[in-house]
């Protein structure tokens, strides 16, 4: 599976919480789970470890 560059901007602080669900809506995996400052911010997602068909 190929590398996910996500992007995303948060105009003041606050909890961030960006997570991987699956089709059956189960939390596969949690990108990004706390306090981030405002402004613009990137995650990586790479998804080799979890299995064909998970995402």
């Amino acid at each position: 599976m190929p590398k996910l560059k996500i992007r995303f901007v948060l105009p003041q602080p606050g909890f961030v919480k960006r997570a991987v669900y699956d089709l059956l809506g189960q939390e596969v995996d949690v990108l990004i789970y706390k306090e981030i400052p405002a402004g613009e911010h990137g995650l990586n997602f790479d998804a080799k470890g979890l299995t064909s068909g998970s995402i």
